[in-house]
């Protein structure tokens, strides 16, 4: 036992400074030392659920209740590096003090100044024997921990033995001062010794990032200064303890941790959804009753057969038996994440009716949903449900860094593979997602540089406790099977082929795959012609002539402005609606024009009596997720499992009493091609621009796949189309001379995929099975950050072309008005409140490489930097819809067609 007895003078370790405000007044370093050991107490015993208690448990071989205390205890340790003149030096007043009482404080360069979290990190090796943790390999990891609660591990920078170490740490009176510190936390705190820690590669690796993730929450908490106020050096460390405590609560309960326990009464599904389970929802819950360890699951259904609700009851039950944080739904887009928010937060409100429920939007336009802000709170002052509602959007969560700390978030994928990538902080993330039902969607849509990254974040999931649902409506079989060996690579494969629709699952032990029952097949049928829009005019004068609705999907946005232009020319749909949806619209245009086609083309609320009218082009942003219902699809030639994706929006409500009505033409499904009818000297068909989106051995496949086709048979068909197009067998209704030149495309794409795949690999922590997973990051990569090369950002992405975003601002005389809202601004000042709000509805964004290099050059405004919305955003004028930003290079923008490069 560890024994130090106070003498009746304040002790000098008191006079060391932990933080202070611009008026130079400070915070003792020891009380906030004790406010993070507060906060991180309250984070075990509320915050956290008995699910992540006992995984913790169970690596440590303590009680919950010991767990807690060692937690508590270690998060006070993660400051010491300020108790050194490296710091103290900082804040003249102390430095005076301290040097009075006999302080050295050695003069070294700038070059030589260390971070104070590499010098606590260095500090700990004084302290081993009192720590205990057992064996040195792992008490060094947990030093990188407490070292990393900055965002970065100081992994090569621990070996440093240079005079810049000796001058940062200060002389012997420092480390007695230290010692004496470091007695009054450990008495105070009363910390259980620690077992001798046997770890597996895997666990260790989960562990210590976890922890990491931990020591930053309790930290960022514990340093509200509004909530943790300066103290001058007045109380004894066990009045301040019970102190720190109560404010801690408050904190904590004001900013939204509590509320939400994973223990409320079931409902049953027709409870949740309105509708009973459908007989493949069945078989989906039923699967998961045996299941105990955290699994991965992947659904693979036709659209519309419910496979977002089967997730949703998985991921409720699985939370609530196991105990579980929590669950994140990661989509492919931001528009599709915004309709799935909706529908998330539906199912919470109904599910959790008494309960305080925390969720986030996650993804960089979050603020600019309505629906969005309207859930936003900002404290939580009473527990009025009555008053607030139910399920919130808490404002302490609100920093990318944090949404993965609430309970409950729907954004995209990249927020969730940003814990795998070399970032500050991707342990943070990786924390936030511990021990959570993670759903990913519309996986088919993630090329083989999204993959890498992917199968790299499925197997740390499974190592820090979280289960996995996958959906998607097609996946080639050998993708299939990567998926499931990616989460855990030592499970046997028991099955792993079965008819679709199909439920497979790794459960740690086992793959096996089983078949989801019959599904009504439906015959679509296909139509082809050539790419020129005069030939849309046709088919859907032909095709509406009784009325109905059509969406038209391009594969590229100038397409679709092209195809967009002619039909409002020709005027022979303009009483119907004609609506153009693409990304290189403003946001607050964008929006309306996704409301409207969702409220006309979307799932009918009620039985329908008259025929929709209209027509819809855009771009692949309606492909995914949204639950949209088109009588006639015409889309540009895509992969073949993209098309079958596109052919999900095409009369997806049937046999229904609230079907909508079709009009007589189109009682049968039918998608209409557009392919080229060029060829190239080889022989093949040239698919233009078309092959800066998809590769061009995937095109020619899928063309001379589907070739022989008048109407395929879904889902009956998916498999061996998907399969064919993404194998290398002989296609039969090509010429030699066309299949060589395919083989050669296909050779090609293979070395670029392998290509893809390198540079996914050198973006990724290591992998969660690998000895040096926490020290391989030397070097850590910006997150949206285009003033820095290629090489050195956090792509989640790497076919998207460099981008610049313009914030959209009109000028009437000498006055400059922003899009949104028409809200008058001065650019010499910093947009705030509304103002900002209107600005980020002004955004448009584009790749095209001429505008990239013309902007890039333009520095950007200073009153924008402090601003993180704002920071890499351009202002761009328009007058009366023009601007021409250099010779030869003029930009329009007109509200129904978005943004024009001419």
């Amino acid at each position: 036992m560890i024994d130090e007895k106070f003498s009746l003078t304040q002790p000098t370790w008191m006079s060391f400074i932990g933080k202070w405000g611009e008026s130079k007044q400070g915070h003792p370093l020891v009380y906030h030392l004790i406010d993070s050991a507060a906060v991180a107490d309250l984070l075990w015993q509320r915050a956290f659920t008995d699910g992540s208690r006992q995984r913790f448990g169970r690596w440590l071989g303590l009680n919950p209740i010991d767990c807690g205390r060692l937690f508590a205890f270690w998060t006070s340790l993660h400051d010491f590096g300020k108790a050194t003149p490296s710091f103290q030096s900082k804040h003249p007043g102390t430095q005076a003090v301290l040097e009075k009482a006999g302080f050295d404080f050695p003069v070294f360069s700038f070059s030589d100044a260390r971070h104070h979290s590499l010098l606590s990190q260095w500090i700990l090796l004084d302290f081993k024997q009192e720590i205990g943790i057992q064996p040195e390999g792992i008490f060094n990891q947990f030093r990188y921990a407490i070292g990393g609660h900055h965002g970065t591990f100081h992994v090569l920078e621990d070996s440093e033995q240079s005079l810049a170490r000796l001058a940062n740490l200060g002389g012997q009176r420092w480390k007695e001062e230290r010692q004496k510190l470091f007695i009054a936390l450990y008495n105070l705190l009363a910390p259980p010794s620690p077992n001798l820690l046997r770890f597996s590669q895997t666990d260790r690796n989960a562990f210590f990032n976890l922890l990491t993730g931990f020591f930053v929450a309790a930290d960022w908490v514990a340093s509200q200064d509004l909530c943790f106020p300066y103290e001058k050096p007045r109380y004894l460390l066990s009045d301040y303890w019970v102190l720190s405590q109560k404010r801690a609560e408050a904190a904590m309960t004001r900013a939204g941790w509590f509320g939400w326990k994973p223990d409320s009464e079931r409902k049953s599904f027709k409870e949740l959804f309105g509708f009973g389970a459908y007989p493949l929802q069945e078989i989906i819950v039923k699967a998961i009753e045996n299941l105990v360890d955290p699994f991965l699951m992947i659904i693979e259904a036709p659209t519309g057969c419910g496979k977002t609700e089967a997730a949703l009851t998985v991921a409720d039950k699985i939370i609530e038996r196991e105990k579980l944080r929590g669950c994140y739904i990661a989509m492919p887009t931001q528009a599709t994440s915004n309709q799935m928010f909706n529908r998330t937060c539906n199912f919470l409100k109904i599910r959790f009716p008494d309960q305080r429920v925390n969720l986030q939007l996650v993804h960089g336009n979050a603020l600019l949903s309505e629906d969005f802000q309207e859930m936003r709170l900002t404290a939580v002052e009473d527990d009025d449900l009555d008053t607030t509602g139910n399920v919130n959007a808490m404002d302490w969560f609100l920093p990318r860094k944090r949404t993965f700390l609430a309970p409950f978030g729907v954004g995209t994928v990249d927020q969730a593979f940003f814990s795998v990538l070399r970032t500050k902080h991707s342990f943070l993330r990786l924390f936030g997602l511990h021990q959570k039902v993670v759903i990913f969607d519309e996986v088919h849509a993630y090329d083989v540089y999204m993959m890498e990254i992917f199968n790299r974040l499925l197997a740390w999931l499974r190592a820090v406790g979280s289960p996995v649902i996958l959906l998607s409506a097609t996946l080639p079989e050998q993708t299939r099977l990567t998926l499931l060996r990616a989460y855990q690579r030592e499970a046997m494969i028991g099955s792993s082929q079965a008819a679709y629709p199909r439920l497979s699952i790794n459960d740690g032990r086992c793959i096996r795959t089983q078949s989801l029952g019959k599904y009504p097949d439906r015959v679509i049928h296909l139509e082809r012609i050539n790419r020129d829009p005069m030939m849309l005019i046709g088919v859907l004068k032909n095709r509406l002539s009784q009325g109905g609705c059509a969406a038209i999907i391009c594969n590229t946005v100038e397409r679709a402005q092209q195809v967009y232009k002619i039909l409002e020319d020709d005027g022979s749909f303009k009483s119907d609606g004609v609506y153009l949806l693409h990304s290189r619209m403003p946001y607050c245009w964008r929006e309306s024009v996704e409301h409207s086609i969702l409220k006309q083309f979307g799932k009918p609320d009620s039985p329908q009596t008259k025929i929709r009218r209209g027509v819809v082009v855009a771009t692949q942003i309606i492909e995914q997720s949204l639950d949209l219902d088109f009588d006639l699809l015409i889309s540009d030639l895509a992969p073949v499992d993209l098309i079958i994706q596109r052919i999900g929006r095409l009369q997806r409500h049937s046999n229904h009493s609230w079907s909508p009505v079709r009009p007589s033409g189109l009682k049968e499904p039918l998608c209409v091609i557009c392919q080229p009818d060029t060829t190239s000297e080889n022989g093949l068909p040239e698919f233009e621009k078309d092959v800066f989106v998809y590769d061009q051995a995937i095109l020619q496949r899928t063309l001379f796949t589907l070739l022989p086709y008048d109407a395929i048979c879904l889902p009956a068909d998916s498999d061996r189309l998907i399969n064919t197009v993404y194998s290398e067998d002989e296609l039969p209704h090509c010429s030699e001379e066309q299949m060589a030149a395919i083989r050669s495309l296909y050779k090609s794409m293979v070395k670029k995929q392998g290509e893809e795949s390198a540079a996914a690999i050198n973006r990724m922590v290591g992998d969660v099975d690998d000895a040096s997973a926490l020290g391989d990051q030397s070097v850590y990569l910006k997150e949206d950050d285009e003033s820095v090369g290629r090489d050195a950002q956090a792509l989640t992405r790497n076919n998207v072309l460099p981008s610049v975003q313009l914030v959209c601002f009109e000028k009437k005389g000498e006055t400059f008005y922003l899009l949104d809202n028409r809200a008058a601004c001065n650019l010499e000042k910093p947009p705030r409140g509304k103002q900002l709000k209107h600005a980020l509805r002004s955004i448009v964004t584009t790749s095209n490489p001429r505008v990239v290099k013309h902007f890039i050059a333009q520095p950007h405004l200073k009153v924008w930097k402090k601003i993180p919305a704002l920071r890499s955003a351009h202002p761009i004028v328009f007058e009366d819809g023009i601007c021409e930003i250099e010779k030869g290079l003029t930009l329009r923008l007109e509200e129904r067609i978005g943004l024009l490069i001419e």
